[in-house]
């Protein structure tokens, strides 16, 4: 992983913790998965992927909309009290 990647993930489980919850960053971007960023043509990260499959897309407006396995990963790594 470049140094530019791992900023870009620290940056990205920031918005997800505000975004869902403390925990959700390191629910959807575990430290020890295979992540996959794929960008627009700014080099802003559009669509993530972990291990495979599409967790999220980051809009525009810096907040997340969750794909299938993001949700899943969110609903059985957080606590019912998570903005799920």
């Amino acid at each position: 992983m470049t140094e530019g990647h791992a900023t870009d993930l620290d940056d990205l489980r920031v918005v997800a913790d505000y975004q869902f919850g403390a925990g959700a960053g390191d629910a959807l971007f575990p430290a020890d998965a295979d992540i996959e960023l794929s960008r627009s043509r700014s080099g802003r990260p559009r669509q993530v992927y972990v291990d495979g499959d599409r967790v999220t897309s980051y809009g525009t407006d810096g907040r997340f909309t969750l794909g299938v396995a993001g949700g899943r990963r969110l609903y059985d790594d957080l606590d019912g009290d998570a903005y799920v």
